[in-house]
């Protein structure tokens, strides 16, 4: 009780305490302001597609979308929402759409970056008001961890024990797509971030025969 009094200010003076509640006023318009930035500013979070670049996605996955014509052809809009280019990274067979995506997911939304800036330097600069080095201190205080080294140690330690799972599923999903490379006579270049949803997917339809179209 009297740590959660500490962490809300009360053992502040009187100007830092306001201070205090001014930094986690503006943290609060931040935190709005960057979700409304991912939930509806869309903005350049925006492809058209061909069908045969769309090669792979369920036939659902084209009812009801918006369309547009380029250079003559009418394409498919997708964005970056959860609907659009989940499908889309999941079941596109080809790489080149994979790819476009992906570099279209990480590229919307760069008005959140000052917004993380200024968010990132208030975190530290409440903390240390409150007493701490780092937002991290103050953060697992009253956490199970209770300080950041130790929270780093266990992460490590799991990381080395799941890093033995994690390669073989990357020597799995990385033979599928040397096999496809290969049947298309394409050279080899590696793996890569946009390659993972959709041969992760391909394991789990043809080693464990989930279909997540048939199931849903």
């Amino acid at each position: 009780m009297e740590l959660s009094f500490c962490h809300i200010g009360l053992a502040l003076d009187k100007d830092k305490r306001e201070h205090l509640g001014t930094i986690r006023m503006r943290l609060s318009e931040l935190a709005i302001k960057f979700s409304c930035n991912i939930n509806e500013g869309d903005g350049d979070g925006r492809a058209v597609l061909m069908r045969d670049e769309l090669e792979g996605l369920p036939r659902d996955f084209f009812e009801c979308r918006a369309t547009k014509v380029v250079d003559g052809q009418e394409g498919s809009a997708v964005t970056t929402k959860y609907p659009d280019i989940i499908p889309v990274m999941k079941m596109a067979k080809r790489e080149e759409t994979r790819e476009r995506m992906f570099v279209v997911e990480g590229q919307r939304c760069p008005e959140n970056i000052p917004i993380l800036q200024e968010a990132v330097a208030l975190r530290l600069e409440a903390a240390q008001l409150l007493g701490y080095k780092t937002h991290a201190e103050f953060v697992q205080e009253e956490n199970m961890g209770k300080a950041p080294v130790p929270v780093l140690e266990f992460e490590e330690d799991l990381r080395s024990q799941l890093n033995v799972l994690a390669d073989t599923e990357i020597e799995e999903i990385e033979a599928l797509k040397k096999a496809d490379k290969q049947a298309a006579r394409k050279p080899y270049a590696g793996l890569f971030g946009w390659d993972y949803r959709y041969y992760s997917n391909l394991v789990k339809e043809r080693k464990h025969n989930i279909n997540d179209e048939e199931v849903k």
